[in-house]
């Protein structure tokens, strides 16, 4: 191993990069002598490998870095979000079916009971952009109550609502229906909008998001999923298609979707999935 390299990155991290296992899983297998650089068994997890240095686990030539994947699934009720969850039945990324094995993640959460839009992939870059409160990416919910909020509660959901020590509140509340309302945040808090109707002596019938930054969910049913565009890359992040930052990370990605892919999901219901449409708004066109 050349150490003076400029790229040099502990041999756990470059596991991860490389999309093999978490770090976590990736410092075990080396811990259990699954890794070789070189040629030679490393079972220490920091230690410094540079590009050029041959790694293998279980027999297998690790590359340089994974390609880079960016993935919107529906994610139906009753999936967790968490790849770690050894007890969890139903994880949203076993939905994910690729033909090349990659690590992938989900950028942000959707609690167990909550269900829509969720991005996958493993661009831990790409995921800090979603979900770093300082880049308000907002994300759009559609919410059934089991009773209607009066004026002076929808306003105290944007004035904010202390709960268990943090000020939860939404950036817009509109109503859609008589029991039903379109919420976006802007930070996304733990559970923050069944937070904020449970203290409001409400009850949360259905939560489904809509939307992240301008990307809708679109024709994509639960369990449902497909590889990101170009175009989608540049409405999550609420910028011109053209923008240098949307080339950064789509410089290799389609212009036009795919078809999406069905994971092992089966909606009994088969109910219909239409977008509660915002009222005579200007700003409506978020969602075209």
């Amino acid at each position: 191993m050349e150490q003076s390299d400029k790229n040099l990155m502990n041999l756990t991290k470059r596991l991860a990069t490389a999309g093999v296992a978490s770090r976590r899983k990736a410092a075990e297998l080396i811990k259990n002598g699954e890794v070789t650089v070189n040629g030679k068994v490393e079972t220490n997890p920091a230690t410094l490998v540079s590009p050029s240095d041959k790694i293998r686990v279980e027999g297998s030539a690790v590359a340089g870095s994974a390609d880079r994947v960016y993935i919107m699934l529906n994610k139906p009720r009753g999936y967790v979000c968490t790849n770690e969850d050894p007890h969890a039945k139903k994880k949203a990324i076993d939905l994910i079916r690729l033909h090349k094995p990659v690590r992938l993640f989900s950028a942000g959460r959707l609690d167990k009971d909550s269900e829509g839009l969720i991005i996958f992939t493993n661009d831990g870059k790409f995921a800090d952009r979603l979900t770093h409160p300082r880049n308000e990416i907002f994300k759009t919910y559609a919410l059934s109550a089991e009773r209607p909020f009066t004026d002076d509660e929808l306003q105290q959901m944007v004035d904010g609502i202390e709960d268990d020590g943090e000020t939860l509140s939404a950036e817009e509340v509109w109503q859609t229906g008589e029991r039903k309302f379109m919420i976006v945040l802007a930070e996304g808090k733990n559970r923050e909008i069944r937070r904020m109707v449970e203290a409001l002596g409400n009850h949360t019938k259905r939560l489904e998001r809509m939307a992240i930054g301008d990307l809708r969910r679109g024709m994509l049913k639960p369990g449902e999923w497909r590889f990101m565009t170009r175009r989608d890359i540049a409405r999550i992040l609420m910028l011109d298609e053209n923008d240098p930052e949307v080339e950064q990370f789509s410089a290799n990605l389609r212009r036009t979707p795919a078809h999406p892919v069905r994971g092992h999901y089966d909606d009994h219901r088969r109910r219909q999935q239409r977008a509660p449409r915002r009222p005579s708004r200007e700003s409506d066109d978020r969602f075209e």
